[in-house]
């Protein structure tokens, strides 16, 4: 078990306790400590505090600096939520490092008292009012569980604790700084009635019985939502489906979107933000888009999707002049004039076509969209925009301006996995180029599982196309 040991009562507490308790239950302890870099020589202080204690007590330590005030104007966020990212995320590496399966935080029902309060402030819904859990895993589809063993201790009876047993500790001085809103809860709460702190503790345990009695109707609206049963295989994604969620009760429809919003990763949202991001997928337009803490979405017919960093990266044109194998970003091309094709890490060709004309073709370009991209799929009786084929087809916006397309000079000769241009397409025994394309990239993969099979060379693409529609002839 790793113990987070700030150096201040609360944590000292906690690591005297663990000490008592390890021989008894067999545990092996050991500290970890992040210098936060916000107090300048206190930080510094506190780390070097944390650092003789756990050397007088015999106990490794693990220590770490961030400078979380970085951090946060990186991430744009808040100190204390940046704080809170670095914070977990070496508190995981350190677990992992010494093959710990727990972390132990000092938080107490002080803490939890002033977290049901904050987030009543911002108007949560009962998930939100659970407020500290006990156990949890530290980080999402981490196995290190993250346990608070003295939650249930009131901060009063912790100091006695260590005064008994003249254990000594540190101040930070930001919980005496009102710019921070829980020193201002912690403010408020002390000067009210005990029993006020003892109300809002039980009111989180009711929360968390109630959301238990919850669970099964809430996880099978979030499959619908998330799509589970209408996509295959798309338990990785991060898209939700419109018509389930709007059929949903608003506060069954809150609690979805919370479960899934936090699922995606980011910083626990309000129920402000929630109400604003239900408005935005029942309202907007195809295309439109809404940026919350953690991400932005896009609007994308019948759902919405979380746009990935990658998504945005669009590769320069790759100029082929002869037959080979061609990497184009997480896409590969194998064209060749007669023979099969090569075998792949990937397996299978993702798609798999043939374009009359053999070394005529030469040279072809791989490129992404440009303005004014027109193009004839194969049987089509004229010219289009591609930008309006593809809408036609239901497309994703999200994957369009990356998109791999195969020219021949100026003209479109094959959109992979859609269709053919009418030029280029193989017909009888004429020469022609056999292409077969691969991608790296695991939701297109899962997005564009073929119909038919996609190792025999037809005239178009044999592949189903992502986000709706299927090939054009």
């Amino acid at each position: 078990m790793v113990a987070a040991v700030s150096g201040g009562p609360d944590s000292m507490a906690l690591a005297a306790v663990l000490r008592d308790l390890a021989p008894k239950f067999g545990w092996d302890v050991s500290w970890a400590h992040l210098n936060h870099a916000l107090r300048g020589a206190e930080s510094d202080a506190d780390a070097a505090f944390v650092a003789e204690a756990a050397s007088r007590w015999g106990v490794p330590l693990e220590l770490g600096r961030e400078d979380v005030a970085e951090l946060a104007r990186r991430r744009k966020l808040s100190v204390e939520a940046a704080g809170r990212q670095a914070r977990y995320a070496f508190l995981e590496a350190a677990a992992r490092a010494c093959g710990a399966a727990f972390v132990a935080t000092a938080h107490t029902a002080d803490d939890q008292a002033e977290t049901i309060l904050l987030r009543l402030m911002r108007g949560a819904g009962v998930r939100g009012l659970r407020g500290i859990l006990p156990a949890r895993p530290i980080l999402p589809g981490s196995s290190t569980t993250l346990v608070r063993p003295i939650l249930s201790i009131r901060r009063d009876v912790v100091h006695r604790f260590l005064g008994a047993r003249g254990i000594p500790f540190c101040t930070d001085s930001s919980n005496a700084d009102p710019r921070y809103a829980r020193t201002r809860a912690r403010r408020f709460l002390a000067g009210e009635d005990r029993s006020l702190t003892e109300r809002l503790v039980r009111l989180a345990a009711a929360s968390r019985r109630m959301v238990e009695c919850l669970e099964p109707a809430l996880e099978a609206a979030c499959r619908q939502v998330r799509g589970w049963d209408q996509v295959q295989a798309q338990e990785g994604k991060d898209e939700i489906f419109l018509a389930p969620l709007v059929r949903l009760s608003d506060p069954l429809r809150y609690e979805v979107l919370y479960c899934l919003l936090a699922a995606s990763g980011g910083p626990a949202l309000s129920r402000r933000n929630l109400e604003a991001f239900a408005a935005f997928a029942a309202g907007a337009r195809s295309g439109g888009s809404f940026s919350l803490p953690g991400g932005l979405w896009r609007h994308e017919y019948d759902r919405v999707v979380r746009i990935r960093a990658n998504e945005e990266k669009v590769f320069p044109p790759l100029v082929i002049e002869r037959p080979g194998r061609y990497l184009w970003g997480a896409w590969t091309f194998e064209i060749q004039t007669s023979g099969d094709l090569g075998e792949s890490p990937e397996g299978a060709p993702l798609f798999c076509f043939t374009l009359r004309g053999a070394e005529l073709l030469f040279p072809l370009v791989i490129r992404t969209r440009r303005p004014g991209d027109r193009f004839r799929p194969r049987g089509s009786p004229g010219t289009r925009k591609l930008g309006d084929y593809w809408i036609d087809l239901k497309f994703p916006r999200r994957w369009r301006g990356v998109w791999p397309l195969l020219f021949r000079g100026e003209k479109l000769a094959a959109v992979p996995g859609f269709a053919v241009g009418e030029a280029f397409a193989a017909e009888g025994p004429a020469p022609c180029l056999r292409v077969a394309v691969w991608c790296s990239d695991a939701e297109i993969r899962k997005a564009c599982a073929p119909r038919r099979s996609a190792t025999r060379p037809s005239e178009e693409l044999t592949a189903a196309v992502p986000g709706g529609g299927s090939p054009s002839r």
